[in-house]
This record gives C-alpha cells, structure tokens and sequence, in this order.
C-alpha cells in the first residue's frame, strides 16, 4: 500500500467540528477513498 500525502489549502473555520467529540477541529485528513476525518487538539 503506498500512502499519500496532499496538504489542503482550504482553512478550517469555527464551524468545522471534530468527528470524535464535537469540538473545533484543527486538524483536517482526506482519505484516499474520498472521505474526511477532522480533529480537534
């Protein structure tokens, strides 16, 4: 499996929310299957 790495110049905004708990989130990971998870701190 060869990983990736495509940094994303979209900046995430107060709206944009954790997938885990709910929070900002500050970090943002594309999947190679399309999909994205997002994390806070």
């Amino acid at each position: 499996m060869t990983e990736q790495v495509i940094l994303e110049s979209t900046p995430l905004n107060a709206l944009d929310r954790c997938d885990r708990c709910g929070a900002q989130a500050y970090v943002r990971a594309t999947l190679a299957t399309g999909g994205e998870l997002m994390f806070s701190n």
